[in-house]
């Protein structure tokens, strides 16, 4: 399980995260990413949305474990939430599958300046991760 798991809304700086990266596309239309919305897949993915906020570096066997979710449903959620706006890193790490072998796979989290700008811009948006964030994940 990845290290460092402090909520982005309080200005910490997720391990791992490139703070010279430039601001993702996010930023480019001047309005916040949109929260998922529609039905089964929504739920999903504000659960890797709430995984993500608090911080850390999330890949899909830490997603599982956590929500109870299937794997193979984390990168999709990922993929919809980047597309739709959300800032979001990635890189390979080697992470720890459900039989214990080491597994070479992608990790995500939110880049912390594009999401500290979009705060500061929009501060009932940071209002709304902080109550996404304490709803939590409601596990499968």
């Amino acid at each position: 399980m990845t290290t460092n798991k402090k909520p982005l809304v309080t200005g910490q700086v997720a391990k791992g995260s490139n703070q010279n990266s430039e601001l993702l596309h996010c930023n480019q239309n001047q309005t916040p990413p949109p929260f998922p919305t529609n039905g089964k897949q929504a739920h999903h993915a504000r659960a890797a949305l709430v995984l993500m906020l608090k911080g850390g570096q999330w890949d899909q066997y830490d997603y599982n474990r956590q929500t109870g979710f299937p794997c193979t449903d984390y990168r999709t959620r990922i993929s919809e939430l980047y597309l739709s706006g959300w800032p979001i890193e990635r890189a390979f790490h080697w992470g720890t599958d459900h039989e214990g072998k080491a597994q070479r796979c992608k990790h995500y989290w939110l880049n912390v300046e594009a999401m500290q700008a979009l705060f500061q811009q929009f501060p009932e948006f940071k209002a709304r991760c902080m109550m996404l964030m304490e709803k939590g994940v409601v596990h499968a």
